[in-house]
């Protein structure tokens, strides 16, 4: 989506830039940008808790409380007014067009705390498959395996200088996955 992209953008320099300087107003700015790219799309709340966990890593606890009430000021309203009209759209539509939140809502009180582990090794595990299609289609288990674990180390090769150099990125990707 062009608009979040956009927006994703302006955000994620001005959150690392927030992480790198000590002035509030780096801070205030950063968490209004990554709270507009959340309302822009939800997948963009990662953000918030990346600049949030970024600043807490770091020690700047009373940054990481200006940053999550500034993002908290702006998401909040919506977020009330969706679980307010959550009933107003018709169940065969809320699964794409409704609340997220509801929807995970649901899904913990169905499977309990449990599912968001089930899920998240779900994931790790497939993760492999769309790594082999793209990078070894058309060749043997073992040869496919390696490319995989090839690919993988590279990845964690630079997870780890992306994790350095632009913490709250890596951080937004985390939660992205």
């Amino acid at each position: 989506e062009p608009l979040f992209l956009a927006m994703l953008g302006l955000a994620l320099p001005a959150c690392e830039r927030a992480l790198r300087e000590e002035r509030t107003r780096s801070v205030v700015v950063a968490a209004l940008l990554a709270a507009v790219t959340t309302l822009v799309r939800s997948i963009g709340l990662p953000l918030v808790g990346a600049l949030v966990v970024g600043l807490l890593l770091r020690r700047r606890f009373r940054a990481a409380a200006v940053g999550a009430a500034v993002a908290g000021a702006l998401l909040l309203p919506w977020h009330v007014w969706t679980s307010v009209h959550a009933d107003d759209l018709p169940r065969v539509v809320a699964g794409s067009y409704g609340s997220y939140t509801a929807a995970f809502g649901e899904a913990l009180d169905a499977n309990g705390v449990g599912y968001v582990a089930r899920v998240a090794r779900y994931n790790v595990r497939d993760l492999a498959r769309p790594i082999g299609a793209v990078f070894a289609p058309g060749v043997g288990a073992t040869t496919r395996a390696l490319i995989v674990l090839a690919v993988v180390g590279v990845l964690g090769v630079g997870s780890s200088v992306l994790a350095r150099r632009a913490p709250v990125t890596a951080l937004f990707l985390l939660g992205y996955a």
